[in-house]
């Protein structure tokens, strides 16, 4: 089973800047990628805008992991501004891998995440599925002990759920957009995907695993 992962990137600290710097936390999200225990996989890294700095920073990672060797394919695409959703709506296009699932340039996957992720959705062939994710942070508060998502099966609601956890079929058909008006883009495409899927009898598989710590460095100790 091969799984594409969607990583948008951007300038940092200032993401207009189009000569800036990678995000500090990039290489650590990408070694997580590696980490997470599946070795098919392809990693679809969008820009937004041209920042050859993080190119660089890829091609550099790339080189230093001789030990693993994934698809990576990269995409420069237009400066918007808006948190990386058009580069996640023109990404799933490009995606080639039976499963896709979402990760952002600050934050990490589980150890292993994605070997459960390939064995999960084996077990439930054609279904979406929602893991579970942390987060040392909300809005711009660090945590001392991590924010738990989903804390009850089934709720939908904003805040309730994020896009790090749905891991989707790639019928991309079935997908919804990822709202580029507003932060939350990716409680918009959750929703919207989850009901075209339940709309051809494909209900969400909700599973107890863990798959993504968003922020992880913003922890207080």
């Amino acid at each position: 089973m091969k799984i594409s992962v969607i990583l948008p990137v951007c300038a940092w600290p200032r993401p207009a800047d189009l000569d800036g710097l990678p995000h500090p936390r990039l290489r650590a999200s990408l070694d997580s990628i590696a980490n997470a225990g599946h070795g098919n996989v392809e990693i679809l890294i969008g820009s937004d805008g041209v920042v050859p700095t993080v190119r660089n920073t890829v091609d550099s990672w790339l080189e230093s992991r001789s030990d693993w060797h994934p698809a990576i394919r990269y995409f420069e695409y237009p400066f918007s501004g808006k948190w990386g959703n058009p580069q996640r709506n023109a990404l799933l296009q490009e995606a080639s891998g039976d499963i896709v699932c979402f990760q952002d340039q600050d934050d990490e996957f589980f150890p292993n995440a994605l070997a459960d992720v390939g064995r999960a959705c084996e077990a439930n062939p054609g279904r979406p599925m929602m893991f579970r994710m942390a987060s040392f942070h909300i809005g711009d508060v660090p945590l001392r002990e991590p924010w738990v998502m989903w804390k009850r099966q089934g709720v939908l609601d904003l805040g309730q759920i994020g896009g790090h956890m749905l891991v989707v079929p790639n019928v991309k058909e079935l997908f919804g957009a990822w709202r580029e008006d507003v932060y939350e883009g990716d409680w918009h495409f959750i929703i919207e995907t989850l009901r075209r899927f339940e709309a051809r009898g494909l209900a969400p598989c909700w599973r107890g695993e863990f798959i993504s710590i968003t922020r992880p460095w913003a922890r207080i100790r």
